[in-house]
C-alpha cells in the first residue's frame, strides 16, 4: 500500500491590518514566515512546503528558502478571505489526491517548532481521528464571562463560576492557529480545517503566540531573548 503524501500549505497574504505587510515584517533581524519555513524544513516530514500568497517579496523570499510558491488569487487574499478557501486553492490548482495529508502553518505562529509538527503527524497516525488541531488553554476561562444589559453585569454563564477557583473548573482549550493536519479528502468533505473528531496537540501558552499586533510582534521578541535556541528545535 502506497504511503500518503504529506504536503506544507503555508497561507501567506500580502495585506494585514494589524501590521503591515505582517508575515515579512523583522522580528530578530528575520521575516516572520522565516520561522515557520525552516520549523517544516527542519522537522524533515514534507514531501512539498508551499506558500500561498499573493505578494511579490514574500513569493521571491519562499523561492529563495527552497519552497514551492503558489500564486494566490486576489480574491482569496482579502481581510474576510477564509483560510480554508486558500487551501482548497492550492490543493485545486496542484491537483492534489484527495489522499494527500495537509498541514497548514500559518507563519503568525514563529514559536511552532519543528517538534511540534512531528508530534501532531504521530498523533495522526496513531490515533483513530480525522485530524490533528493545535490547541492552547484558554487564558480567561468562558464559564467566568459576563455581558453588560443595561449597563448591568449578566453572567454569560451560572453566576457561581464568576468567583469559582481555577482548580473547580474544567480545563478549557481553542485552537491557537499554529497547525492543521488532515487528509485532504476531510477539508473538502467538511469545508473546514477543524472537523469533527479532530485530535487536540496541546501547545504551551508561549509556544502559542500568535503574531496580531505590533505588541504581540515586541512580546516575541522578548521570548526569543529569554529562550534563543527553542524555537529551532
Amino acid at each position: 500500500m502506497s504511503v500518503a503524501r504529506l504536503v506544507a500549505i503555508v497561507p501567506a497574504r500580502g495585506g494585514s491590518k494589524g501590521i503591515p505587510r505582517k508575515n515579512m515584517s523583522l522580528l530578530a533581524g528575520k521575516p516572520l514566515i522565516d520561522y515557520t519555513l525552516h520549523a517544516a524544513k527542519l522537522a524533515d516530514v514534507f514531501d512539498d512546503i508551499i506558500v500561498s500568497t499573493d505578494d511579490p517579496e514574500t513569493a521571491g523570499f519562499s523561492t529563495n528558502a527552497g519552497c514551492s510558491v503558489h500564486h494566490r488569487p486576489h480574491h482569496l487574499a482579502t481581510d474576510s478571505s477564509r483560510v480554508v478557501d486558500s487551501v482548497l486553492d492550492v490543493a485545486n490548482s496542484r491537483q492534489l489526491e484527495a489522499s494527500t495529508l495537509i498541514m497548514v502553518l500559518q507563519p503568525t505562529s514563529p514559536f511552532r517548532t519543528g517538534h511540534h509538527i512531528r508530534e501532531a503527524v504521530g498523533l495522526l497516525h496513531g490515533q483513530d481521528s480525522s485530524a490533528v488541531i493545535s490547541v492552547v488553554e484558554c487564558e480567561h476561562h468562558p464559564l467566568k464571562t459576563v455581558r453588560i444589559e443595561n449597563h448591568q453585569i449578566v453572567p454569560t454563564n451560572e453566576h457561581r463560576f464568576l468567583e469559582a477557583s481555577r482548580q473547580d473548573l474544567p480545563r478549557i482549550f481553542r485552537p491557537n492557529g499554529a497547525l492543521y493536519l488532515a487528509p485532504l479528502t476531510v477539508t473538502i468533505q467538511t469545508g473546514s480545517l477543524v472537523p469533527p473528531h479532530a485530535h487536540a496537540l496541546e501547545m504551551s501558552r508561549e509556544d502559542s503566540l500568535d503574531i496580531d499586533s505590533a505588541n504581540d510582534l515586541m512580546l516575541a521578541q522578548l521570548l526569543l531573548h529569554s529562550r534563543p535556541t527553542k524555537h529551532i528545535l
